[in-house]
């Protein structure tokens, strides 16, 4: 009986060693089929990524190709009138001061305020 019984142990124990490394066989499987998907994925997305800058990368020598600098034009003003010269004064008399609507003091200095139409001294 202790025959038996030692038989029947050692056939669970191969038994269990069996199943256990089967277990593990499909674990690591399964984990390398998981890894692979995942690889598969993320070179799908890198190629993706380089297509996506080769066509930027294209676009860009494009518009570079196509670069103007800008000019800028100022319009000319249609409402100014052309500028007036003045015929000189030549009564004028360096030692008097000028018929001035209003005399002022800035920084120790006389400034007169004297009428621009050429009618008056």
């Amino acid at each position: 009986m202790l025959m038996k019984k030692t038989v029947f142990l050692l056939c669970a124990l191969v038994a269990v060693g069996l199943i256990l490394s089967a277990r593990a066989v499909d674990h690591k499987q399964m984990g390398q089929t998981v890894a692979k998907t995942d690889v598969e994925k993320l070179t799908e997305r890198v190629d993706a990524l380089q297509a996506k800058v080769k066509k930027l990368e294209e676009r860009l020598d494009k518009l570079e190709k196509w670069k103007v600098d800008p000019v800028i034009t100022i319009p000319p003003l249609a409402s100014s009138p052309a500028p007036q010269t003045l015929a000189p004064n030549l009564n004028i008399d360096p030692n008097r001061p000028p018929n001035a609507s209003g005399e002022m003091e800035f920084n120790g200095l006389k400034y007169y305020f004297v009428p621009l139409n050429s009618g008056q001294n």
